[in-house]
């Protein structure tokens, strides 16, 4: 099993996949990857062909339990890692491998079942309360608080920035977002400190700004961003909330307090389609 997820995350490396630093935490190298699971479970990696739906179907209870949104992701990566081993079982280019898989078993696992979205905006006091209980000696506090120092911007242009995003020149520069272009936007005042304070506690030259605890190589996962966030509001007592609500929640109370709402699209990256912001992430008076 060890050897048939190291050898998908390669293979998904060398095809270019961006999401591959999410998928090996997921798969192989985070706190509540499967590999760990199975390990614990097994008290070894077990032969691949062990694995079985009721194996898979544990890990994602007990990553359900944790985190109920992510387990969306969790269910693609395990379908699309099985799928890649059948096929590589039955290659007849001369590239076949045989990990014993024959069947996935990670497709019996039910899909998530749709549910209206989130309409959540926190109010400027749940704002200023959650602002004065972030504590920026956590990463995923420091991430989101740069969301709201950032004026909304999307959990993963924030989580999953590179160390050399943040230029010298003041400001942040985003090779590609959500729509595939770049985004360059001014880093705000209130942001600069917090930037300030994470290229402290992350010296390196290179790499993500916003390292998990377990490996310095590798960005905090949106699961522990989410995670985080559950846990604030358990201990504030708020209404539930997740980090995407903050982006409704900045665009809503800027618009309130007079800002010109073409520019925000424009900081939003909804510039080229300014109507998705108004369905979706504005709810002012």
């Amino acid at each position: 099993a060890a050897r048939f997820l190291h050898d998908y995350i390669n293979a998904k490396r060398a095809k270019g996949t961006k999401s591959v630093p999410q998928i090996e935490n997921a798969l192989v190298t985070g706190r509540y990857a499967l590999l760990q699971f199975l390990i614990e479970r097994y008290g070894r990696a077990p032969m691949a062909s062990a694995v079985t739906a009721g194996d898979l179907q544990a890990w994602m209870a007990s990553n359900h339990a944790r985190s109920p949104k992510y387990c969306g992701h969790l269910r693609s990566y395990v379908v699309t890692a099985w799928d890649w081993a059948v096929s590589s079982r039955y290659d007849y280019r001369g590239h076949a491998i045989d990990y014993g898989i024959t069947e996935n078993v990670a497709s019996l696992l039910p899909t998530a079942p749709r549910v209206a979205a989130l309409d959540r905006v926190l109010s400027e006091d749940e704002l200023r309360t959650l602002w004065r209980t972030l504590d920026l000696a956590h990463p995923t506090h420091r991430v989101l608080a740069l969301i709201i120092a950032m004026g909304g911007l999307r959990v993963g242009e924030i989580a999953l920035t590179q160390i050399d995003d943040w230029r010298d020149d003041g400001w942040l520069h985003l090779n590609k977002t959500k729509n595939q272009r770049p985004h360059s936007l001014p880093v705000t005042d209130t942001a600069k400190p917090i930037v300030a304070i994470s290229q402290r506690l992350n010296p390196r030259e290179a790499g993500p700004l916003f390292v998990g605890r377990e490996d310095a190589t590798m960005p905090v996962g949106l699961a522990a961003v989410g995670r985080a966030a559950t846990r604030l509001n358990d201990r504030l007592g708020f209404p539930h909330w997740t980090p995407r609500d903050l982006r409704r929640t900045l665009k809503t109370h800027l618009v309130e307090r007079g800002a010109d709402e073409r520019w925000l699209e424009i900081w939003h990256n909804h510039g080229q389609t300014a109507g998705v912001a108004r369905r979706h992430y504005t709810r002012a008076e």
